[in-house]
């Protein structure tokens, strides 16, 4: 062996399974900053500029930071080509999501509608407008029209309305709701729809959650000045009217546009 030879280095192809990849970090500010997405009021994307280029510098960069040193130009073309696809796939998800996103925001919620008396209630009609529709509510909805509350149960409130059903005011005795709805006694016949009517929009989980705040019974201040209590027992709702007659909430947070309606077994009676 010849001096020169000896003192030749010996070169040594490395397998690039053996090379170990070094992270590499893109700077996504850099990337988002050359996309300058442009959307049109529809959410459609107007214009992407840029974005071959910029993905094409970010690609090489990363690879050529994976590949340094080795000598497999054949394997690091592959690399950049599935690295590009996987790149553009992402930016065109993120483009997409962006001019959708805006579309989407638009669109209408879908209405929770619960059904009372027969007939749905839509949250985005008012306390009178649903009313009327139930079949299980005719004797109220004459009440509240005997007792002129018609106007105010349709503006804008909120209102909690404890709303007793046909069948509760005929377990008041014989002849009282006969003699709640003559002209003369619209001042008390106004006082007893009153009572039953508390301001604020209270859902059914305040009303628990109030009760259980204070021991399990809350109290609530209702538009003709007197209060009535919540009690909580588990997820039933227990109202207590003045006179201690207890009534059940039988149908939970029926949405209103002015308020929200909970449907009781029986009427509450202010002293």
């Amino acid at each position: 062996m010849s001096e020169e030879s000896e003192k030749k280095p010996l070169r040594v192809r490395r397998s690039p399974l053996l090379l170990q990849p070094k992270p590499h970090f893109v700077r996504l500010e850099e990337l988002a900053a050359s996309l300058r997405l442009a959307h049109t009021e529809h959410g459609r994307i107007k214009e992407i500029r840029n974005v071959s280029a910029s993905i094409d510098r970010i690609v090489r960069i990363s690879i050529a930071s994976r590949w340094r040193g080795a000598n497999c130009k054949h394997e690091m073309e592959n690399d950049m080509r599935v690295s590009r696809t996987a790149m553009l796939v992402t930016v065109a998800s993120l483009a997409f999501a962006g001019a959708v996103a805006p579309a989407l925001a638009k669109m209408p919620m879908r209405e929770q509608i619960v059904t009372v008396g027969g007939s749905p209630m839509y949250p985005s009609k008012n306390i009178i407008q649903n009313a009327v529709n139930s079949k299980d509510h005719t004797t109220l909805v004459a009440a509240v029209k005997a007792a002129g509350l018609v106007e105010t149960l349709q503006g804008p409130g909120p209102f909690t309305v404890f709303a007793p059903t046909n069948a509760a005011f005929a377990k008041l005795p014989p002849g009282t709701v006969d003699s709640l709805l003559k002209p003369e006694m619209k001042s008390k016949l106004t006082g007893v729809l009153t009572y039953h009517v508390v301001p604020g929009r209270l859902s059914a989980k305040d009303l628990l959650e109030a009760a259980k705040r204070n021991g399990g019974t809350a109290e609530f201040k209702t538009v003709e000045g007197e209060t009535i209590s919540v009690e909580s027992k588990g997820n039933m709702i227990i109202i207590r009217d003045a006179k201690g007659n207890a009534s059940k909430v039988t149908i939970q947070n029926v949405f209103q546009s002015n308020g929200v309606i909970h449907v009781i077994d029986r009427v509450l009676l202010p002293s």
